[in-house]
């Protein structure tokens, strides 16, 4: 697995406010100030920013810091809806966050492209990135466990969406042979499996599922 500084690097590349520079560092300090449970943050400026809020009936591009908490669990006391977002500036938090990063910014004598008092705040977490990654490098490991409990199958493909697998096999005379005892087995052992690829122990849940088919991939497994 990718360490968390490279993580964090990758993440933040396209950043307007460099990673660990004098910035980026005074802006974390005050926000992790603030009780925020915080891995890393990036900052697009208004210019840079594809989200847009209607200002007078105009549609206006406004900077964007989305924070990366460490965890999950983080993520979950926010109340922010996983699938809506903080588009809405319904969290509790927004505002302090959006007046601290702001107060930060004129300190450094920047501008309307960084400050603004419609900066959109978004959160996602570390744990979300580390566990896409051990997914990915842990599904040879799940091609050989149903190999090893079905011994003859054949695995045509192990797909990974960041939550979940999906394994094809090569007929339905194999799908039927893993589908129940199988699969029961392979989910039982799985997080063990990704909990030993975390190798800095970025993730406190290392639960997954496992479906399996045989005649083709769902579309939200595909392009992942």
């Amino acid at each position: 697995m990718q360490s968390v500084d490279l993580i964090a690097r990758q993440v933040t590349d396209a950043s307007d406010i460099a990673f660990q520079a004098e910035l980026y560092e005074a802006i974390f300090g005050k926000l992790t100030g603030l009780g925020l449970n915080l891995a890393f943050f990036a900052f697009t400026k208004g210019p840079n920013s594809s989200c847009a809020r209607m200002l007078d009936g105009k549609a206006v591009p406004c900077p964007t810091l989305t924070l990366y908490l460490k965890n999950e669990a983080d993520f979950q006391e926010t109340g922010i809806d996983p699938h809506f977002g903080n588009w809405d500036d319904k969290w509790g938090q927004t505002r302090s966050i959006r007046e601290t990063l702001n107060a930060v910014l004129q300190r450094y004598s920047l501008g309307n492209d960084y400050v603004c008092d419609q900066t959109f705040i978004f959160v996602r977490t570390l744990e979300e990135l580390v566990f896409h990654q051990l997914g990915e490098e842990c599904a040879d490991d799940v091609r050989r466990l149903i190999i090893a409990e079905a011994p003859g199958v054949i695995v045509q493909g192990v797909y990974w969406n960041g939550a979940e697998y999906y394994v094809l096999m090569k007929d339905k005379a194999d799908y039927r042979r893993v589908k129940r005892k199988v699969k029961i087995n392979v989910t039982k052992a799985l997080p063990q499996y990704l909990a030993n690829a975390d190798k800095e122990k970025c993730c406190q849940n290392y639960k997954t599922s496992i479906a399996f088919g045989y005649d083709g991939v769902p579309l939200h497994f595909l392009g992942k």
